[in-house]
Order: C-alpha cells, then sequence, then structure tokens
C-alpha cells in the first residue's frame, strides 16, 4: 500500500526520513500545502532572519505541492487545499499520514480520506504533560473535539512516551499504537562530526580547547528560556567554562544586555543562525547539551542531534523528549522548568564532574539514541502497515 504523508512544507527534519524510506524502496508521496523555505528565502519570524536551508530537502523522494487558498495570518484558516482533496480523490487507496489537526486541510483530511478508501494514520506532536496543565474544562473540551475528528484514524503513530501516554488517556486502544519516533538523520551526523576531533572542532571554531564547553541550541524566544541558562551560567564565571548559544531571535537584546550585567562577555557566545551543514561541528566541539525549554517544546530534536555528538545532557523536565531521552545519572541531569537555583546546580555538578564520567555519559547517550532512528520509525509504519490488512 502507497503512503502519503501531509505537511505544511518541507521540513530540514523529515526531507532526510523521506529520502531513506525511499532509497528503502517504500512506495511514499509526501504533500505539501506550501513551499516554506525549501526553494527561496523565507522569513522565519522566531529567528527573526531569513532563511533557506543549505540541505536538499526536495530530493530523494516523490513530492507535491498544491495551491493553499487559505489566508496569511496564523490560524485555523491559513491552509485550506480544495485541489488536495480532489487529488486525493483520485488516488488509489492508501494509508494517508497526517501530522496535525490545527488546520482546516488537516481536518478535512480526517474526515473525507475514508470516504475515498483510503485508510487513515495519525502522527502528531501529542504530549500528555502539555495535555494536563490545561484547565480542565479545557481538557475535556478538546478531549470530545479529538474523538470525534480522529474517530475515524487506525493507526496512531507515537514519538516518544508523552505521545504514546496522550493517546492512551484518550482511550486508544494498544492495538492501535505504534512506535514511530522523532528521530534525526543520525548517520549523517555522525559521519560529519567525525570527520575531525573535538579539538580539531575548537579550533575551528575559535573556541576554548581547554574549557568545558556547554552548548545550548535552539531559538532565543520565551518558550526557550534562555536567560534561565545565562543566569545559571553566572555561578561558574570565571572557572574554565564557555556556554556556546547557537541560534537567533527575539531575545537577543535582551540576552546580551544580561550577559553585559553579568560580565559573562568573554564566557557566552552568541553565535547567531547556524544553517544545516554546519550545525554538527558545533555538536562536536561541546561536552554537554543544554536545553531550558517550557512547555511548548514538545520534543526537542536538537538533543538528539547532540546525542549522536556523544554529548551528556541537561533538560529541564518540561522538554518533551526528557522522558525518553534523558538518563538521569546516566546520562545527564534534569531539573525543574524554571528553577534558575536548581539548574545552578547541575551546572556546578556538570563543572566538577571528572571528565571520565562526563565521557562515559556522552556514550550512553550515543547509545540511547541508537534506539530513535529512521530504521525504528520504519519498523513502526510496517507494523501499522500490517495491521490494516
Amino acid at each position: 500500500m502507497q503512503l502519503i504523508f501531509v505537511h505544511t512544507h518541507p521540513i530540514q527534519y523529515f526531507a532526510p526520513l523521506y529520502q531513506y524510506l525511499t532509497a528503502q524502496g517504500w512506495p511514499l508521496q509526501v504533500w505539501y500545502c506550501s513551499q516554506g523555505a525549501s526553494s527561496s528565502q523565507q522569513l522565519d519570524k522566531e529567528f527573526g532572519t531569513h532563511l533557506q536551508w543549505d540541505l536538499p530537502l526536495l530530493e530523494g523522494y516523490r513530492h507535491r505541492f498544491f495551491t493553499n487558498e487559505g489566508h496569511d495570518r496564523p490560524g485555523f484558516g491559513r491552509y485550506h487545499h480544495p485541489q488536495m482533496l480532489e487529488a486525493l480523490r483520485q488516488e488509489p487507496p492508501s494509508l494517508l499520514v497526517v501530522h496535525g489537526w490545527n488546520y482546516r486541510t488537516y481536518v478535512q483530511l480526517l474526515r473525507q480520506a475514508p470516504r475515498w478508501g483510503h485508510r487513515l494514520a495519525f502522527r502528531a506532536e501529542t504530549n500528555a504533560a502539555m495535555e494536563a496543565a490545561r484547565p480542565r474544562w479545557q481538557q475535556w473540551a478538546r478531549r470530545w473535539l479529538l474523538r470525534w475528528l480522529l474517530g475515524q484514524v487506525q493507526a496512531y503513530c507515537y514519538i516518544g512516551q508523552q505521545s504514546r501516554l496522550f493517546y492512551q488517556r484518550m482511550g486508544i486502544a494498544p492495538h492501535q499504537l505504534f512506535f514511530t519516533p522523532y528521530a534525526v538523520d543520525n548517520d549523517r551526523f555522525q559521519r560529519q562530526m567525525q570527520t575531525q576531533t573535538r579539538e580539531q572542532w575548537r579550533q575551528q571554531l575559535g573556541l576554548p580547547i581547554h574549557h568545558r564547553i556547554l552548548l545550548y541550541s535552539g531559538k532565543y524566544i520565551a518558550k526557550k528560556r534562555p536567560l534561565d541558562a545565562i543566569r545559571a551560567f553566572a555561578s561558574l564565571q570565571g572557572q574554565p567554562a564557555t556556554l556556546v548559544m547557537m541560534g537567533e531571535g527575539e531575545l537577543r537584546p535582551a540576552m546580551e544586555a544580561q550577559i553585559t550585567e553579568l560580565g559573562l562577555q568573554q564566557q557566552v557566545l552568541l553565535t547567531g543562525f547556524v544553517n544545516q551543514t554546519a550545525v554538527p561541528g558545533w555538536y562536536a566541539a561541546a561536552d554537554t547539551l543544554l536545553m531550558c525549554s517550557q512547555y511548548g517544546e514538545t520534543w526537542g530534536l536538537s538533543v538528539n542531534e547532540g546525542m549522536n555528538a556523544g554529548l551528556s545532557l541537561i533538560l529541564s523536565d518540561q522538554v518533551g523528549c526528557a522522558a525518553d531521552l534523558l538518563q538521569p545519572g546516566i546520562n545527564g541531569w534534569g531539573y525543574a522548568c524554571g528553577d534558575v537555583a536548581a539548574l545552578t546546580d547541575c551546572l556546578q555538578q556538570w563543572m566538577h564532574a571528572p571528565t571520565s564520567e562526563l565521557q562515559q555519559m556522552g556514550e550512553a547517550s550515543r547509545q540511547r539514541v541508537a534506539e530513535y532512528s529512521f530504521a525504528q520509525i520504519a519498523k513502526g509504519l510496517q507494523a501499522a502497515l500490517q495491521s490494516l490488512r
């Protein structure tokens, strides 16, 4: 049976997956609602810059773009594609994999695809902890709405533990749940990272060779809480440690002001936007990955990237992937989101940990992330297909 994946636009994390599946002989298409940053520079409001990904996002797999008849404003009506519905009506029976419910196009596909003989799979960034943080009335209303909206879905492709728990609380039967974890191109990251030693990467990037390097990878936006990282790192002032903040965004002025106020100009580096082919080098140069995000960070694929470099982790408990990828005491430390004192304590433990302990943690990270791979996604999709026969 053919698979049709539907996305709003080409995404740098998903395109390599479809290239992988196609190379493995999977019959698939990817249908896009818009071009995004795949063919020309587009303004990313959260990065605060025009960008174009430097990886080939449209090569190596079948894909189609459809004319969007929605409006330019954010919200439910942003994507509306009558032509996509008509194209789906003409396709032979397929497994349609939908990645959300928040746009008109997605809702129409979820409700109408079965009428034309198609099966439905749902793979989204669902998160039980985020849902539980909503007001009770909102949880009840959303549960009722989603049960109606997803009522014809046969396969729920969960991306991690929080995602699986979300579906379980909705009453989805175990035989409808399939593990298709969020993953990056592990092979590409490890291959590129291993072209040089950690010391060589640091020398190339102008980083202190003998410092402990803590890497923050993410946009400079409120959800990511970059100011928490700077406040906690101030406890390491004057010690042989550097905080590298790889990203860009609207909080840069506030971050620069705080760095100056705390006297950290020589120990904190704001890199600005780093494109995909250059990203692995920054991970390879670091010792540990820090992610401070609050609810809204439904996964955090930067964590997967860092683990491929053999980095230990420091994650807030509201990072979506923490339940899957962080093993406290084995590959890193966890703390309560927003508790800067607790984060400071983690950084103190990190700074004083023996190098051999950090190396063991990094190896544990590399072994753990190997389970979150394109091969595992293919395995889950294959199980979903077999269940529909």
